[in-house]
């Protein structure tokens, strides 16, 4: 019987590639010898079918992962109903790949590939966004002071919303919810040509989001200031910035956007850009989300186009461009830490600008300890360190306002 079956499964086999070399498709003699197993036709159908539902099913699982991560929310709730996506539209074979597929999409979401060999990154496990709990040391929020032109300072966590101060004609507003805005033309300002300048600064543990007079929108990162006029007159709009900062410039072409970040000027007409330049970090970035600006250092002109980084190091002046993974360089924004093969060093400074803490060091082998993750910035900061802890590659020990790290 066996020898029966091999013989007719041959014949199959030449029948059809004879039948495809004379390019004639004989329905009836393929359907005879498939038999139970149903038309060709109606197989291939059916597994277009199923790879079209196994699309639609991932593409949901990504969407709902990428808008849950955006928010800042916790994951595992979401896993559970991904799960069961997969497994319902992939099948019991696909199972095991499925559960595979999940828990990475929300443990390390679209994180690049680690590019090294030598040094393998850890993956931190997602924190879901924990209740406040009461500690020295707690996650930042909405704070800011800002100082007007006459030394007046204005603690603007605490102020009223409405109209706090006038400015040379320039109304400073209060808009609740860690936003203030500027709103006119500056009045008299800006017939005498000579500007007001004003200053807002977020200080450890803060962060703050202002409107300038032109509609231009900055978002401010902890520990970071921003010099800027009340309304701009001539034939530019100019400010400064220290620390991290995101720009939405309101676009001009007859009066372009310069930002000054120490030796570093950054030339837009209307776009969307982030620049990190604290003073703890070595080298200045510059990474462009849409529309296009010109870098000026130390004499040399480089442009910049969306998706892309400009690293300028304060020690040589020299300037690299690179691609930007700009889901980790906005996550801030979302209220994430977006860690993609990042050291501990470089990690433990972020944390300590935005819990408002000090971070001391009792082992100096912190070279090979890098680390991959999404984790909200509004958890406590003792689960923040249990899941870096978790990696085995680090411990932390809390004395106060002290975070001590150990091996």
């Amino acid at each position: 019987a066996r020898g029966a079956t091999r013989s007719h499964n041959a014949d199959i086999g030449v029948a059809g590639r004879a039948h495809q070399e004379r390019g004639v498709l004989d329905h009836g003699v393929r359907d005879r010898h498939i038999g139970g197993l149903g038309c060709v036709r109606e197989r291939r159908a059916r597994l277009r079918d199923t790879e079209a539902r196994d699309r639609r099913t991932c593409q949901t699982i990504d969407e709902r992962l990428r808008g849950c991560l955006e928010d800042g929310g916790s994951v595992w709730g979401l896993v559970e109903h991904s799960w069961l996506l997969w497994v319902v539209g992939l099948g019991r074979r696909r199972i095991a790949a499925a559960s595979a597929a999940v828990l990475f999409r929300a443990f390390v979401y679209e994180l690049p590939r680690y590019r090294s060999s030598r040094i393998p990154a850890v993956n931190i496990p997602v924190v879901a966004q924990d209740g406040a709990k009461p500690a020295e040391i707690q996650p930042g929020g909405n704070k800011a002071v800002l100082t007007l032109a006459g030394g007046q300072r204005i603690v603007l966590d605490s102020a009223q919303k409405g109209v706090m101060a006038t400015q040379g004609g320039t109304r400073v507003v209060s808009l609740g919810n860690g936003d203030v805005a500027y709103e006119g033309e500056g009045g008299a300002a800006a017939q005498s040509g000579s500007p007001l300048y004003n200053n807002i600064t977020t200080p450890m543990g803060g962060q703050y989001r202002i409107k300038l007079s032109d509609s231009t929108t900055v978002w401010l990162n902890a520990s970071s200031s921003l010099d800027f006029p009340v309304a701009f007159t001539g034939t530019e709009r100019r400010v400064r910035v220290r620390g991290e900062a995101y720009f939405e410039v309101a676009g001009n072409a007859r009066r372009p956007f310069i930002v000054e970040v120490g030796d570093l000027q950054i030339r837009v007409l209307g776009t969307s850009f982030d620049v990190a330049a604290y003073a703890d970090e070595p080298v200045v970035k510059t990474t462009l989300a849409e529309g296009a600006v010109q870098l000026s250092a130390r004499g040399k002109l480089y442009t910049l186009r969306p998706g892309q980084q400009a690293h300028l190091n304060k020690a040589t002046g020299d300037m690299g461009i690179a691609t930007a993974n700009l889901q980790e360089v906005l996550a801030w924004k979302k209220g994430l830490f977006y860690f993609d093969n990042t050291g501990i060093r470089e990690i433990m400074r972020e944390v300590a600008r935005w819990y408002n803490a000090s971070v001391v060091y009792e082992t100096t082998n912190t070279d090979h300890m890098l680390f991959s993750g999404v984790v909200s910035r509004y958890s406590d900061v003792d689960a923040l360190l249990r899941r870096l802890e978790l990696t085995s590659a680090v411990h932390f020990k809390i004395q106060g306002n002290r975070i001590i790290v150990m091996n």
